[in-house]
């Protein structure tokens, strides 16, 4: 028992001065869920460095991706059987830090929130800032930690689990594959499609 108590140490200790270097990779299981009505949960995945990041559900070929530094966000989407690549800038919340915290999978995390000035929806994040990256599930990021739960008041956003990828070299690599148009071009063509 001790020598697993240990161990658990010493991986912690490995894994915090890993992520203080702030040269790491790493993936986070997440989970949706809706607030109200149904008991449907969807599983995602959620590959991350410091800069950029993969966010893709499992068993799909919809894709999310962030790179924080060029500001870019891609999403690649099939929709009436043909590939999109919905390419846009990085959608920028304009967060309110909260003086609130609490403890998600051992992690000790901040409250903060964006109010939608058009939508008037409230997204409440909780993110953890012993994880060094601005990136968090789907489309969210920009806080200063590792968003591990977010809502928008339909549904829930929740992190399960962490892992630390030390060994893995190389770049998280942007989809490519659909037709090239930004968000506003694609609304576009989906309500054209309807009709």
């Amino acid at each position: 028992m001790i020598q697993n108590f240990v161990f658990s140490l010493i991986f912690t200790c490995f894994s915090l001065c890993l992520i203080q270097a702030q040269d790491f990779k790493a993936t986070a299981l997440y989970t949706e869920k809706e607030m109200v009505g149904s008991n449907v949960s969807k599983n995602y995945s959620l590959i991350f460095d410091v800069t950029s990041s993969v966010y893709q559900e499992d068993n799909s070929t919809d894709i999310y991706y962030k790179n924080i530094q060029d500001q870019e966000f891609i999403h690649q989407k099939k929709s009436t059987n043909k590939d999109y690549l919905i390419v846009d800038s990085l959608e920028k919340f304009a967060w309110e830090l909260q003086n609130e915290s609490k403890t998600i999978m051992g992690y000790p995390c901040n409250k903060a929130i964006f109010i939608n000035e058009l939508t008037k929806q409230t997204l409440v994040a909780w993110y953890t800032t012993q994880i060094p990256t601005a990136q968090g599930p789907a489309q969210y990021s920009g806080l200063p930690g590792l968003i591990l739960e977010i809502s928008d008041g339909k549904k829930l956003i929740t992190c399960s689990k962490i892992t630390l990828l030390p060994q893995e070299k190389g770049f998280i690599k942007a989809p490519t594959l659909g037709i090239k148009c930004t968000q506003k071009q694609f609304e576009v063509w989906s309500v054209a499609k309807k009709k």
